[in-house]
């Protein structure tokens, strides 16, 4: 199979890889760019016949025409493209999984089809990302922000499905899940869910056993522990993405929860 040839020229991509499509296929080109386990794809392509790519294991969210779709690509056709591609493979959707704290029911929908009303932000975000290009200092990180910023939509969007009544508690449970490394006041949660402060800590406790306050820490605890493990991020870094105004109370409250300074326990997990 003849394979697409790739050019030195970076423009107007600032980092990444562009290929040209040889004559013999057809005519156009796409540019890619690889970050931890994900891939952003720009295709603008017309070959003469189709191209079929086999990816088992990975998974993709496609604007093409307007229009969003998902799919496992164990087998993935380009004939005649103009699109973005958003492609994750199974350690990216397993990372995802322990980040949103997710069931493996949920994590199964994330890359389902989806109705339309949903696909609103999806296809803002992906458009987005067609018609901004980042300068090459800053490419890598604002790359990763977007497909960690599109991951968060499709969990968003995977949770309501699980839910088709989207009941108060649940849609109270997905919010606190997405937003609880902010400064969350029952006050303001109560507001959110349309009830008063009292009925929604007893409805809470009573729907899924366990306390606003015991999901959020719990919640917490996992992301730092997550982000001790598998990143090389300072200390201050991780605090303030909890929510956290100072490193010293962080780490007060993650020695409380775990017996363990959070530098103890990201050794003692590089530890062969």
């Amino acid at each position: 199979m003849q394979k697409f040839i790739e050019v030195s020229e970076q423009v107007p991509y600032p980092i990444g890889e562009k290929y040209h499509i040889p004559t013999a296929l057809g005519t156009g080109h796409f540019w890619r760019f690889t970050g931890d386990n994900f891939t952003f794809l720009h295709i603008t392509i017309d070959l003469a016949k189709p191209y079929h790519i086999h990816l088992p294991n990975h998974y993709a969210l496609i604007l093409r025409d307007g229009s969003i779709s998902t799919c496992e690509l164990s087998t993935f056709t380009l004939q005649q493209e103009q699109a973005i591609v958003f492609l994750v493979n199974d350690t990216f959707i397993d990372y995802i999984q322990r980040w949103y704290n997710l069931s493996p029911a949920v994590t199964k929908q994330l890359f389902t089809l989806f109705e339309d009303d949903y696909s609103i932000e999806l296809k803002q975000a992906l458009d987005v990302i067609i018609r901004f290009l980042p300068t090459a200092d800053m490419a890598e990180n604002y790359y990763k922000s977007k497909a960690q910023e599109l991951m968060a939509l499709l969990v968003y969007y995977a949770a309501k499905r699980q839910d088709p009544e989207r009941d108060a508690m649940t849609r109270l449970h997905n919010f606190i899940t997405m937003h609880f490394d902010q400064n969350l006041a029952l006050a303001d949660l109560a507001k959110h869910a349309h009830m008063s402060k009292s009925k929604m800590t007893q409805d809470f406790k009573a729907r899924f056993g366990y306390s606003i306050g015991e999901y959020v820490q719990d919640l917490r605890l996992k992301r730092a522990q997550l982000l001790l493990t598998s990143s090389d991020e300072p200390m201050y870094a991780i605090a303030t993405k909890l929510g956290f105004k100072r490193q010293s109370s962080f780490s007060e409250w993650f020695k409380l929860a775990t017996k363990e300074s959070p530098l103890q326990y990201r050794n003692k997990s590089c530890t062969p």
